[in-house]
């Protein structure tokens, strides 16, 4: 590897490790259940655990009214939170768990904002530089974290929609390129 690559590889682990520990740390000081729609977010993964099919909305006061999300968050955190759900009580560590798995969607978010910053700025001498504040803006961003601290699909969805930029970006990038060298 060259040295760009270990500095873009240290930049990156210096950046997903601080956004693990503020991550964590919102998570545990976070009132459990207070997040907003913690406990319909929550209901929606209990429901997947209970039936094994997806939640149909029937009403705020009947079932979970967050069944019209997609179901990646909660198919990814159900394996996690499984072991400790006992009929449909609240539990606290299914949902602490459940926070974890949000916190690890976010640590997509801040790679895609990370590798997305390095691509656009090419080979340039300030690409590392800028992609490492870049990352660093989202990984300690409060709101950012909040979301990461709260069972919901909302840091899924942030990092789907990351990745799919990055993708695109590397799409229009591609195609610029090969027009540049014909």
């Amino acid at each position: 590897a060259t040295a760009m690559s270990r500095r873009v590889l240290i930049s990156l682990t210096i950046l997903l490790a601080c956004h693990f520990v503020a991550s964590v740390a919102y998570l545990l000081r976070f009132p459990a259940w207070r997040a907003p729609d913690e406990g319909a977010h929550f209901a929606y993964i209990q429901h997947l655990h209970r039936t094994g099919s997806l939640p149909v909305f029937l009403g705020k006061y009947e079932g979970t009214y967050e069944a019209h999300q997609p179901p990646l968050y909660y198919l990814t955190a159900l394996p996690f939170v499984a072991p400790f759900l006992k009929g449909d009580g609240q539990n606290t560590t299914a949902l602490y768990l459940a926070r974890f798995i949000s916190a690890l969607w976010g640590s997509f978010v801040v790679l895609a904002a990370f590798l997305m910053t390095l691509r656009l700025r090419g080979g340039e001498q300030i690409s590392l530089p800028a992609a490492f504040l870049s990352g660093a803006f989202t990984a300690l961003l409060p709101v950012h974290l909040l979301v990461c601290a709260s069972a919901g699909n909302d840091a899924t969805a942030g990092a789907t929609s990351g990745m799919a930029l990055l993708w695109l970006c590397q799409i229009c990038l591609s195609s610029e390129e090969r027009n540049e060298r014909q």
